[in-house]
């Protein structure tokens, strides 16, 4: 996986999610300081050798502070290149089925100031 063009440390993970909102589409809140307007994703990696327990990570999605945890990290990225492996993913609360046999990468790319809404002033 790549965030930025920079290569990131192989390792097994648990959860992998690139996000510009605070939750995902079921309302979980993995990226509390996600801003839809800053021109930056938010990788969010929970590390599938040191994983916490499941009452660890919904304790702290309860605290909001799920990001604090050891075995949880984000970063700021504006491109992110996940290898594919035809494996099934999850794109704005849309599964994407498996396809086996298939590989390449996935590019996420963040184009800032993208949509820009034009709201009427109140008089």
């Amino acid at each position: 996986m790549q965030v930025n063009g920079q290569p990131l440390p192989v390792q097994a993970l648990a959860l992998l999610e690139v996000m510009n909102i605070q939750a995902t589409s079921n309302g979980i809140r993995l990226a509390p300081s996600a801003d839809p307007g800053d021109g930056q994703l938010d990788v969010v990696r929970v590390d599938g050798e040191h994983r916490d327990g499941l009452l660890t990570y919904l304790a702290a999605l309860a605290r909001d502070n799920f990001g604090t945890l050891p075995s949880v990290q984000t970063d700021g990225a504006r491109v992110v290149e996940v290898p594919y492996t035809g494996q099934a993913f999850h794109v704005d609360g849309e599964v994407r089925p498996a396809q086996p046999g298939v590989t390449g990468q996935v590019r996420i790319e963040v184009w800032p100031a993208a949509l820009q809404l034009r709201l009427p002033l109140e008089s």
